[in-house]
């Protein structure tokens, strides 16, 4: 399921700053994350989720910023979310059928033709539920163009070489 993290899966919650973690520099705020949290998708100071903080850090199980409170939307581990198999979509049931009957294969049928199968057949279906799912989706921000990261300088942030795209030896 890790592999494409559904919809079905995401969770919000208001969080407020730990009265009892105080960052001893830095960041002004720490903030403990829900039980149920797998994985962060949106760090936000606002409820509906934009814009996303994008000053933040995520370091020993607590997101620290200046914020607060903050919204995070995550992957959840509750029932009622991505635990709860009866809100899966079709497509993504079959792409996780498909991909247990592949790590299955070998070991009940001995069949390597029938693994070949199952792996293109399992592609297809993961690429079908990741195209589906972003239809969901609202539109993304469009990538900084080339001209725009070089004027940024090839060593500043979102420069060529310190992650800001191609155009570098490094």
């Amino acid at each position: 399921m890790k592999r494409i993290q559904r919809e079905v899966t995401f969770s919000t919650a208001q969080i407020d700053a730990s009265v009892t973690i105080i960052p001893a520099f830095g960041f002004n705020n720490a903030f403990g994350y829900p039980t149920d949290w797998i994985r962060t998708q949106i760090v936000s100071t606002s409820p509906n989720l934009d814009p996303p903080l994008l000053q933040y850090r995520d370091e020993n199980n607590f997101i620290y910023a200046n914020a607060t409170p903050i919204y995070l939307s995550y992957i959840s581990a509750d029932p009622q979310y991505g635990l709860n198999i009866g809100l899966w979509p079709e497509n993504f049931v079959d792409y996780v059928a498909l991909r247990l009957a592949r790590q299955a294969c070998l070991r009940i049928t001995n069949d390597k033709e029938l693994k070949e199968s199952l792996i293109k057949q399992e592609d297809k279906a993961r690429r079908n539920a990741k195209a589906s799912d972003a239809e969901n989706d609202p539109p993304g921000m469009p990538p900084v163009p080339f001209w725009a990261r070089a004027r940024r300088g090839a060593f500043g942030p979102g420069g060529l070489w310190f992650g800001g795209g191609s155009g570098g030896d490094r």
